[in-house]
């Protein structure tokens, strides 16, 4: 009797699987792909996977542009196609997600693109690629500037830190000493009045124009506010009460403009340091900036004169919370820096279909040799290599060496400072501050404006804006971001 054999289906899958398995073998096909990299372990030759086509978009950063796509293409054979829009257009109008990949935008709307559900959650793989290496970024650019409730949504792009840059000539001639909080740095302004060498200068200049009065206010206040243990807002916690018309920013307020009052205009950032580099100011604050205004050859023969250090602190902080003046624990830091300035973010977009190849973008551009090649003049250093040759990132490796070892050890100290400010990571960010800019500019402008009278005005704006986008809300983000 013959006996009929019979093979189940699932038996015959399995052994087609071993024999695919064993054809593979033999073949000698046992490649490893990684991150869009594919290598032959016996040759370790390796081959790029062609990338899908990407497109980003880019919210108030003009700077991030064809250089970018062309490098991409050339070294993946992928194509990044990049669409611009204004901060002004984003916040006026909805954003449309088709054929968006990826997002670069300041830090100040990274919870406006989470609340407007724009953005996606970075998963642990990729913020483990030792491609991207995140370990090497400094610290607050891998925390404070890309988290929100305790996810990370963004990777940074750097963001600038203001600094207090000065002669040390000047100073040294005239008996002074370095301030190192702001009490010593009015007495030094008042002092460097009546000296014969500041004689054409202007003792101190500040960036108050292109909406950067509020950041110089903010630096100012910084150490007033902040203190080790201490949870501290521009807001009560649980109402949302706008805390700037308080004693602390008061006193800021009416220094900022004694600083700047006898400055002859209102002044950006490189006009700051062009005037500073050209000789026309002791102290400045801000940080260096290549312009047109700047002479390269004066740098080089003047700029052995210069230091640079973090903005002076505070030996007194203001608690919010109990309302009161305290001082500060002998061994803690008097220094407090502002996060946060200029300071810009990619993310992956929430309704992208190729988050691989997204992902692979990100990690491509911040690596270390194209970070450096592709972001100067997008971001600022966030990485320990960037800082190590600064001087090449701000394009000025003229001045004088120890300017720039000063300065790199200035941004090495602030990220690894336990206390610093943000402005809340909030919805609506830059309207708050907005509100703040121009009233701060009113007052700075006016020969008789009242500094606590301007903060009233400025509390009653942003609870009107807090009304207006939804208190509840408002103050469920407050809660959950990494600005307290």
């Amino acid at each position: 009797m013959k006996t009929k054999s019979e093979i189940k289906p699932s038996t015959a899958f399995w052994l087609l699987f071993a024999a695919g398995a064993a054809i593979m073998a033999i073949s000698g096909c046992d490649s490893q792909t990684k991150s869009g990299f594919a290598t032959n372990e016996e040759t370790e030759d390796a081959y790029v996977a062609t990338p899908d086509p990407l497109g980003l978009l880019a919210i108030g950063v003009p700077e991030f542009g064809d250089e970018i796509s062309r490098q991409w293409s050339a070294q993946r054979d992928g194509e990044l196609k990049i669409v611009h829009m204004s901060l002004d257009e984003f916040e006026s109008s909805e954003v449309s997600a088709e054929n968006v990949d990826l997002i670069v935008h300041p830090s100040s709307i990274n919870v406006d693109l989470i609340s407007r559900k724009l953005i996606r959650v970075f998963s642990a793989d990729v913020l483990d690629d030792e491609d991207l290496n995140r370990s090497a970024f400094l610290d607050h650019f891998r925390k404070s500037l890309v988290r929100h409730d305790d996810k990370t949504w963004s990777v940074s792009l750097g963001g600038q830190q203001m600094r207090l840059m000065y002669r040390k000539d000047i100073l040294e001639a005239a008996g002074i000493s370095v301030p190192s909080t702001w009490e010593e740095f009015g007495s030094a302004i008042e002092k460097l009045e009546g000296v014969d060498a500041t004689s054409g200068m202007e003792i101190v200049v500040a960036p108050t124009a292109n909406g950067m009065a509020s950041n110089s206010f903010m630096a100012r206040v910084a150490c007033s506010i902040r203190d080790p243990g201490k949870l501290t807002s521009f807001f009560q916690r649980r109402t949302m009460e706008p805390t700037i018309a308080s004693a602390p920013f008061v006193s800021a307020l009416e220094d900022l403009k004694k600083y700047t009052a006898k400055s002859s205009d209102a002044l950006s950032v490189a006009e700051v340091f062009a005037k500073f580099a050209g000789g026309g100011a002791v102290f400045a604050i801000g940080w260096p900036i290549l312009s047109d205004d700047v002479d390269a050859e004066f740098l080089e023969a003047d700029s052995a004169n210069w230091a640079v250090a973090r903005l002076p602190g505070s030996e007194q902080f203001f608690d919010l919370k109990e309302m009161r003046w305290q001082s500060r624990a002998k061994d803690d830091e008097t220094k407090v820096d502002l996060l946060g300035v200029q300071a810009t973010n990619i993310s992956i977009a929430d309704r992208t279909a190729n988050a691989k190849d997204a992902a692979e973008f990100v990690i491509w551009l911040t690596e270390k040799r194209n970070s450096r090649k592709l972001l100067q003049g997008i971001g600022a250093p966030f990485r320990a290599t960037h800082v190590a040759k600064i001087g090449q990132w701000y394009s000025m490796e003229q001045i004088d060496r120890e300017f720039w070892d000063q300065f790199a050890d200035s941004v090495q100290e602030t990220h690894e400072s336990r206390i610093f400010l943000m402005f809340p990571q909030i919805p609506g960010k830059r309207k708050y501050l907005k509100l703040l800019d121009d009233a701060i500019v009113g007052y700075l402008e006016s020969t008789d404006g009242d500094a606590k009278e301007t903060l009233e005005k400025v509390a009653k704006g942003w609870d009107a804006l807090t009304e207006t986008l939804g208190r509840k809300s408002q103050i469920e983000q407050l809660r959950s971001g990494n600005g307290i």
